[in-house]
């Protein structure tokens, strides 16, 4: 870039639009709406013209004392919105007196625009984005060539559409018709909306006859009445618009109120039908115009355009973007105000202001500062950011592109695109091409076009006169690339590449008419940045420029060793920096400010922002760079902002780094770092967080502050000063109270009692709720800030709010394993390992390297630019030298890139000390473990790195996998850090588990870890009391699987699987299936119990088998979920013990039974021996071991249930029972003999009495 041109301001175009807004456009909206009168009465006239013909309108700043802030930084600082009241001067006029009141009437709160062009709305700072459209004026299409299309967009109103169809056939009848879509409405024949406004045939045979003829259309010889019947039949397709109705479509596209082409439509309109028209409105000849020049395309006697070339498309401000968005609501203060004529017509009017409502006009400016998709925060990560975000153009928004609906063709380069909008950075995904960023030297006219600058070339001389040019203005220059060979000022070579318009071509040096300023006009501001641009990847220049928009701001931040020239311009240009607004010498330099006297002896303070919070949480911070007498110049840098130093913009640092692989710690581009480097904080920086809580007036009282908190300890209170509120300087961790406040609890109504002790003893003091603001999860650090906003202080503070309070916390934070660092050149990994100094490897002179890249990142990413860059940086670090890069610079001459470091290499190794660079400029590299060399020389250099805002504080989660949170309405665990969430557990996820036959894993995930109710309660009830994990049971995703499935129609039946020793019998497979399953839970798994003896019995699903009750073999059926953990479910078989008993005998066989169930309750109510003493101690007391025992002496009456702590004594209860039944078998084999007996004799005393007497003895 020449010494001779300056970079234009990067800032200068939103304040240029909103300045024009403020001064031009207001008045010409309200002039719009102006005068306002009533459609039945005319007495009384609203107008906001003055005599002279024009609006008069100021803005007043609020007094010091008004409570409102009057500068942008006391805006941020108070949570409000920094801006001006607007006053409007308006005229009531009674037309039977004559009489003309004036009054001055409160419009709305205008926000101003900061010098960074910017906005403070609400404490945060906002920018408008500019919005790329379409023109207003005419463009001409063609789908195929007989089809074709004009398009008139206006200012204001709908479009017209005029549509050209063609009759390829040769028939004597011709089916080409010509005709125009009224706005909203249906299609009518050009020659009839031409005849309706007025024109007449003879002037339509004269214009366009000819070309009607050869296009072999009609020209109907029709009235303008009847014409207007036709324009009305569309405008009203019911039939009933007529004659009026067509007059009322016409008035559409005349009427001042509704429809206007703007002085800029009006323009291009002119330019393109070749006409001179000065109304804004739509015109007959206007449409004749369209209409002969769509009709003369076909002939060959017109072009369509390129709706895609910037020649078509300007850029809205935000000024256009605002004037878009209270136009509406000046029409509605239109109708509001002559609501109020009407109203009032018959009553006498005092002043002006008794009609005008202004809310609706105040009310679209606070909607569109706070609602509109234009508007964003402003990306504050770093000054790069923060200017690129202003320099971010989008096709999106109101009155855009639909994103969903965006045409390849219109996101592809184009040649007009070329000096203007980057080429390199655009985002990825649906945005691509949609949103770009201006080029570096690009300018924005006063009618939103982009122009870019040229130099001026004589006959192949290149001379100091720099032009700008618009797009349009392309196709009248032959312009050549600023990269072409140049010799003194001469352009070299017979034939040089050159484009005129869309068209490249090769051409003499005398046929040039203008050549670029600089390479890095066709980049973007943070593309410039990188040096030996051209010898990267387009992709990897894309990721760098992108990459260094997300770099922290570092607490030592220091400039690039290499870099292009355009650190300066940033800097001077992000409006963090302080600059001298005029010269003098420095008289004082603090920390809070700078004090330079001028030449008249006059002192200017320059205030200082000390570690103030940005909109990403990073710090903003001002540090002087002058010294007490120190003598500065009109806009010389005299403080440094973030991530600047020495009036140059500094992201990063200057690392030594060295390319070879280092024990597997550098795989896919993973980073091995230096202890020291973590240590100095060469690559730490600063966060300040921000939390807040209010103190309300509630319906059962104020809500108090308190340094006394019930049910706190003291020491989790020490921090907190007099009022409760965390003392400036305390350290606080997660969970740490920053302001300790009590709410009212609802008063409930007391009992008799109560309001006894209350008449004798007074009212005790309330009741009082803990509603303190606590540190979140995930952060901490040091308070360095306590504001509080009160409504005194703070008028925009809500109703109800006593008064609000604001901590600010300030933590360092180090570089760690996990963190992201990056270079300029798209090159970027992970740091996996942070090394002693030690254990590092070292140069020949013993300086250990600061990172260790990995070297087979280079070329498959093809961004070689970084070897240059890595190279050159430790040749500068050496020689002490900053060296700024041209882009493109092969154009200076060939290998200038290669020669530049070469050169500084060679001079590297004539200093002494640093004869270990060999010629190629590798060097033996050295393991800090062992001492030994490394096999071969090794890349080393200084490269400029950069810490990413993607840390591994920021990402690094853990969850409880039973205690974290659940959704209340699925159960499922939430997601994210922050809702304290876990690892997402998705389809493809369960997949690669079941895959590894992780089987138990995978239950305890899609359980009790999901939507498990009761088994997630009970596993933790488990865990607590040290018992084994009960088994899972349903997910209420299952039971709504049934739920729906029941929905339809559909019945669901439930399966089991039942333990066994031995089969159930089939004959026993009556019962009917139980109604409920809720308490009964499946067994999880069937290797413990096969493992332990237990015979696995499966039954399919949907067939219910029960339980038999002949006590022979105990039958596992389920494991319920008891209060000490997993409990198998034992019941006793059905099958008869005796064989011999006749199943005809049925008084007999119920005896049996009958004294086989006493003699097992019996035993059965007996105590557990593991719940007694060993030396027959009582019970314990203990309530879950109470609960224990009763649960166990509880006895079903049929089947028998037996509850054991754990499965571990299934074995050893199967074998006591299975013994126990054999032993009441056996003592009853002799009342079976009695039974059989006596069944064969006669029924007599005696028999009955022996049978009683036998069963007496065996008791």
């Amino acid at each position: 870039m020449s010494s001779s041109f300056q970079a234009p301001d990067l800032a200068e175009f939103p304040r240029r639009s909103y300045r024009r807004f403020l001064e031009e456009t207001i008045g010409s909206l309200f002039s719009e709406i102006s005068p306002v009168a009533s459609e039945f009465s005319t007495r009384f006239e609203l107008s906001f013209i003055g005599q002279d013909g024009k609006a008069h309108w100021r803005f007043e700043d609020y007094a010091p004392d008004s409570g409102y802030p009057t500068t942008s930084e006391a805006a941020r600082r108070t949570n409000m919105t920094h801006a001006r009241r607007m006053l409007m001067e308006a005229w009531l006029r009674d037309t039977h007196t004559g009489e003309l009141r004036k009054s001055v009437c409160y419009v709305a709160d205008v926000p101003v625009i900061t010098d960074r062009g910017t906005f403070v709305i609400n404490g945060t700072e906002r920018v408008v984005l500019g919005q790329l459209v379409r023109a207003p004026g005419i463009y001409f299409q063609s789908a195929n060539p007989t089809s074709f299309k004009a398009l008139l967009l206006a200012e204001q109103g709908a479009p017209l559409t005029i549509e050209l169809e063609l009759d390829p056939g040769s028939s004597r009848t011709s089916k080409a018709k010509c005709r125009i879509k009224l706005p909203k409405r249906g299609w009518v024949a050009a020659t009839s909306v031409l005849i309706a406004m007025g024109i007449d045939l003879q002037t339509l045979q004269r214009r366009i006859g000819s070309a009607l003829e050869r296009n072999r259309i009609e020209l109907r010889q029709i009235s303008q009445n009847e014409a207007l019947a036709v324009v009305g039949r569309a405008w009203k397709p019911d039939g009933s618009g007529g004659v009026s109705g067509g007059v009322t479509a016409l008035k559409e596209l005349t009427d001042k109120r509704r429809y206007s082409l703007g002085a800029l439509g009006r323009q291009r309109v002119n330019a393109k039908l070749g006409i001179e028209e000065s109304a804004l409105q739509l015109t007959a000849n206007d449409v004749l115009a369209a209409v002969e020049y769509i009709l003369g395309i076909p002939l060959g006697l017109g072009d369509v355009d390129n709706i895609d070339s910037l020649e078509n498309r300007h850029l809205r401000g935000v000024g256009e973007v605002l004037t878009r968005a209270v136009r509406p609501a000046l029409a509605q203060m239109a109708r509001s105000m002559r609501t109020r004529l009407e109203l009032n017509e018959d009553e006498e009017i005092g002043s002006p202001n008794d009609l005008i409502d202004t809310r609706p006009f105040a009310n679209a400016i606070s909607k569109f500062f706070s609602g509109n998709p234009l508007v964003q925060y402003v990306d504050q990560q770093n000054p790069l950011s923060e200017l690129s975000h202003r320099r971010r153009i989008t096709a999106f928004g109101p009155g855009g592109i639909d994103p969903n609906a965006a045409p390849v063709e219109m996101r592809d380069v184009h040649p007009s695109q070329i000096g203007r909008v980057c080429l390199v950075e655009s985002p990825e995904g649906k945005n691509c091409g949609m949103v770009s960023y201006l080029a570096t030297y690009c300018r924005i006219d006063d009618d939103g076009f982009m122009t870019v600058p040229y130099r001026k070339v004589v006959e192949g001389v290149i001379t100091d006169e720099v032009i700008y040019i618009g797009p349009a203005d392309d196709k009248r220059y032959t312009l050549a690339p600023p990269d072409t060979k140049v010799d003194n000022g001469k352009i070299l070579g017979p034939i040089v590449t050159a484009r005129r318009g869309e068209v490249f071509l090769r051409v003499s040096p005398e046929e040039i008419d203008l050549i670029g300023i600089a390479p890095q006009g066709f980049v973007s501001v943070g593309s410039g940045l990188i040096p030996f641009l051209e010898h990267d990847d387009a992709n990897r220049a894309l990721m760098g420029g992108g990459m260094m928009r997300q770099t922290l701001p570092l607490i030592r931040p220091e400039r690039p060793r290499v870099g292009t020239g355009m650190e300066k311009v940033v800097a001077r240009s992000s409006g963090h920096s302080v600059v001298a607004r005029r010269a003098g010498t420095v008289t004082k330099v603090t920390g809070n400010e700078i004090i330079i006297t001028q030449a008249s002896g006059e002192e200017r303070a320059y205030p200082l922002i000390r570690f103030d919070r940005t909109n990403q949480n990073t710090v903003l911070d001002q540090r002087p760079a002058v010294t007490v007498g120190q003598r500065v110049e009109a806009g010389q840098i005299i403080a440094d902002g973030p991530a600047i130093d020495s009036g140059e913009l500094a992201l990063g640092r200057n690392l030594l780094v060295a390319f070879v692989p280092w024990r597997g710690y550098n795989f896919e581009d993973a980073i091995v770092v230096r202890e020291g480097l973590v240590k100095a904080h060469k690559l730490s920086h600063i966060e300040i967080e921000k939390h807040s809580i209010g103190v309300h007036q509630t319906l059962r009282g104020p809500e108090i502050l308190t340094p006394e908190l019930p049910n706190v300890a003291s020491k989790d209170l020490e921090h907190l000063d007099e009022r409760g509120i965390a003392k400036i300087g305390s350290y606080v961790k997660p969970g740490d109270i920053l302001v300790a406040k009590l709410s009212p609890k609802e008063q409930r109504s007391l009992s008799a009692e109560e309001e006894l002790l209350q008449a004798v003893f007074g009212k005790v003091a309330e009741e009082m709720a803990d509603t303190s603001l606590r540190v979140p999860h995930g952060f901490g650090g040091r308070v360095i800030d306590i504001r509080i906003f009160t409504p005194e202080t703070t008028p925009e503070l809500k109703a109800g709010v006593i008064c609000e309070i604001e901590v600010l916390m300030a933590k360092l934070c180090p570089l760690e394993v996990g963190d992201k660092l990056a270079g300029r050149h798209g090159n970027k990994g992970i740091v996996s390992i942070i090394v002693p100094d030690e254990d590092m490897p070292y140069l020949p002179d013993g300086t250990p390297v600061d990172l260790v890249l990995n070297p087979l990142g280079v070329p498959s990413r093809m961004n070689v630019g970084q070897v240059f860059d890595t190279q050159l940086g430790l040749y500068a670090s050496i020689l002490n030298r900053y060296y700024r890069i041209h882009q493109f610079d092969e154009s200076l001459s060939p290998d200038a890139s290669y020669n530049l470091v070469n050169d500084a290499l060679k001079e590297v190794r004539k200093t002494p000390g640093y004869e270990w660079i060999e010629e190629n400029g590798k060097a033996m590299l050295y393991d800090g473990r062992t001492g030994e060399p490394f096999d071969k020389p090794v890349l080393v250099g200084r490269q400029y790195m950069l810490k990413l805002n993607q840390l591994v504080l920021h990402k690094i989660n853990a969850r409880s996998g039973l205690g974290g949170p659940y959704a209340a309405v699925t159960q499922q665990p939430v997601g994210g850090k922050a809702n304290h969430g876990g690892q997402r557990m998705g389809e493809m996820e369960v997949w690669a588990i079941q895959a590894y036959g992780c089987g138990h894993m995978l239950n305890e995930m899609m359980t009790i870890k999901a939507d498990d109710i009761q088994g997630r309660h009970q596993s933790y009830a488990d865990i607590v009391q040290g018992n084994n994990i009960s088994p899972p049971g349903r997910t209420a995703a299952f039971d709504g699987l049934c739920c729906e499935i029941r929905g339809l129609g559909m019945e669901v039946t439930l399966g089991k699987i039942v333990d066994t020793f031995e089969p159930i019998p089939e004959k026993s497979c009556s019962t009917p299936a139980p109604q409920s399953l809720e308490e009964e839970y499946m067994v999880s798994s069937v290797d413990k119990l096969e493992s332990d003896g237990v015979k696995i019995l499966e039954i399919p699903a949907g067939d219910y088998v029960p339980v038999v009750k002949a006590p022979i073999t105990p039958v596992i059926t389920s494991v319920t979920n008891g209060k000490h953990g997993l409990r198998p479910r034992l019941e006793m078989s059905e099958e008869p013990l005796i064989d011999d008993i006749d199943e005809t005998e049925d008084e007999s066989a119920q005896l049996v039974n009958n004294f086989i169930e006493q003699e097992t309750q019996s035993v059965l109510a007996e105590p557990p021996a593991n719940l007694e003493g060993s030396n027959g101690d009582e019970l314990p007391s203990h309530p879950a071991d109470i609960a224990a025992v009763q649960e166990t002496k509880q006895i079903e009456k049929n089947p028998f249930l037996l509850d054991f702590p754990s499965l571990s004594e299934l074995q050893t209860l199967a074998e006591e029972l299975i013994n126990l039944q054999r032993d009441i078998a056996d003592r009853a084999k002799p009342v079976a003999a009695a039974a059989k007996s006596a069944s064969s004799a006669s029924e007599d005393e005696h028999a009955t009495s022996a049978t009683s007497s036998d069963l007496d003895s065996l008791d």
